[in-house]
């Protein structure tokens, strides 16, 4: 199951701002050791001006696996994820931007409990 809906705030169509909600559950064809479930939601709110173009988003996620256990308990795990980015564009096709994102990851099993940060910038092309 997913849905989404989009809104533009102003008649100059310059702040959009895109909610998603999706449910998925996933099943292997042998044992199902690798069966889960997953919700998530997401939103995000994008500016955009003649060549300029900044968004931010925040995402949450759950996943429980049906056969997996830590211990005595079925295996979980949840994650936030906060991410923003700025593009500006160069003539027709090209574009410089930069990248950001944060997520925390957490588990009932331990491997599973992390934060991690990625930074990118450079030029893209679109067609």
């Amino acid at each position: 199951i997913r849905d989404r809906w989009k809104h533009y705030w102003d008649t100059e169509r310059q702040w959009r701002t895109t909610s998603r909600l999706s449910v998925m559950m996933s099943r292997d064809n042998g044992s199902g050791y690798f069966d889960y479930e997953r919700a998530l939601f997401r939103e995000q709110v994008r500016w955009k001006n003649g060549e300029w173009t900044i968004s931010a988003g925040a995402r949450l996620g759950w996943y429980r696996y049906l056969r997996q256990k830590i211990g005595a308990e079925n295996r979980y795990r949840s994650y936030a994820l906060l991410d923003c980015r700025a593009e500006r564009m160069l003539g027709r096709y090209w574009m410089l931007f930069a990248a950001g994102e944060h997520e925390w990851s957490d588990s009932n099993d331990p491997r599973d409990n992390y934060q991690s940060w990625q930074v990118s910038t450079g030029i893209g092309v679109e067609y």
